[in-house]
């Protein structure tokens, strides 16, 4: 059995932007979903707690899923026994720009359809290596010139979190705002929210 509890997501600057809960069997039924786009696993990381006996019995983190290691580990372990999730809200995460998440979210998409993928040949009683390495190759064939898009990848980040903390923290809003702009002058989501913070609409007044 593993368990998991509610995470508070906070900036680089401690900024609260949203939380995560899940209660009683969500988090397994989550785990057990078909469709890769809807699979949802625990609400953070440093959230979860299993028994040692659980992790050893399904092989543990395994380094071919180096970018979504948790996610595997999880799903091998929804195998084994329960995962409930416990709504209280006792752990902090803070999204850092350097993230894997961050860095890396097209190797992540590719190992979440692979973790898929080994799932079925696991229930039909195949191996798993065929799949494991694609998924190397895949990795291989995804590293594209990063030092060309990496202002790109910073302004995606910084205009998720100034989205996040417009109507609540419109100073901290229009700062991350600023550094997406900053880092790729051509996204114009990113200027237009940016406006929105600088000149917010007046309220019309009867």
């Amino acid at each position: 059995r593993s368990s998991d509890l509610g995470t508070r997501f906070v900036g680089p600057a401690g900024e609260f932007l949203y939380e995560v809960i899940q209660q009683g069997d969500e988090l397994h039924r989550g785990l057990e979903q078909l469709d890769s786009k809807r699979i949802r696993g625990p609400s953070h990381h440093g959230s979860v707690m299993f028994r040692r006996a659980t992790y050893q019995a399904v092989g543990g983190y395994r380094p071919e899923f180096r970018v979504a290691q948790d996610l595997d580990l999880w799903v091998r372990m929804v195998e084994q026994g329960h995962c409930g999730a416990t709504p209280e809200v006792l752990y902090e995460a803070v999204w850092q720009a350097g993230s894997i998440s961050h860095l890396h979210r097209e190797q992540q998409v590719l190992a979440t359809e692979a973790i898929f993928a080994c799932r079925e040949r696991r229930q039909r009683g195949e191996s798993e290596r065929p799949v494991l390495d694609r998924l190397q190759a895949d990795f291989e064939s995804s590293r594209t010139h990063k030092k060309y898009f990496s202002g790109l990848v910073h302004a995606k980040f910084n205009y998720f979190l100034g989205s996040l903390l417009v109507d609540r923290d419109p100073v901290a809003a229009r700062r991350y705002l600023y550094n997406a702009v900053v880092s790729w002058p051509l996204h114009f989501k990113a200027w237009w929210k940016l406006l929105r913070v600088i000149s917010p609409p007046k309220k019309h007044t009867n």
